[in-house]
């Protein structure tokens, strides 16, 4: 008997009662989400539907813009856009909701906003070049159709009159 045999015996009874483990498996790769919870957005991949997704609401150009939109049930509510705050000359066209015609929108001052609802396409081909052609701004397009949000949420909106004062 070796003077290292108590000490392997003792070195298997260990491991025979702590007993062997394999690590554990790597964690799983999370899929992207359908849905965007986020502060800030990329104006290029928009998912099916967004949360509390943040911006400055451009509002000024609610009017010119109901001129050229014809969205499928759009209740006379008005859209606006949604400025990227992370690229400022982005932006997402969001319609309003709550039934704020455009008419409305131009009276309240832009602000910064959060936004929720679905995101959907509009076929008009001639939207994003008008737009960055008129205010200097990229429209969210997917396979060349403009992006849009249909907010779901309450716009807490400031009149333009009111902060003059």
């Amino acid at each position: 008997m070796s003077r290292w045999t108590p000490f392997f015996t003792l070195l298997l009874a260990g491991l025979t009662l702590a007993g062997c483990s394999n690590p554990a498996p790597p964690a799983a790769t999370p899929t992207p989400a359908a849905v965007v919870k986020d502060q800030s957005y990329d104006h290029r991949q928009l998912p099916e539907k967004v949360e509390e997704m943040s911006g400055t609401a451009l509002l000024s150009c609610s009017g010119e813009l109901a001129a050229h939109i014809n969205a499928p049930d759009d209740n006379g509510s008005g859209f606006f856009v949604l400025i990227s705050t992370s690229t400022p000359d982005k932006g997402v066209l969001v319609r309003a909701g709550n039934n704020l015609t455009p008419e409305e929108l131009m009276t309240k001052k832009s602000t910064i906003v959060a936004v929720s609802g679905p995101v959907k396409t509009l076929d008009n081909a001639e939207l994003a070049p008008w737009f960055t052609k008129e205010f200097g701004l990229e429209l969210s397009q997917v396979d060349g159709k403009v992006q849009w949000v249909d907010n779901q949420q309450p716009l807490e909106l400031e009149s333009a009159e009111e902060k003059k004062e």
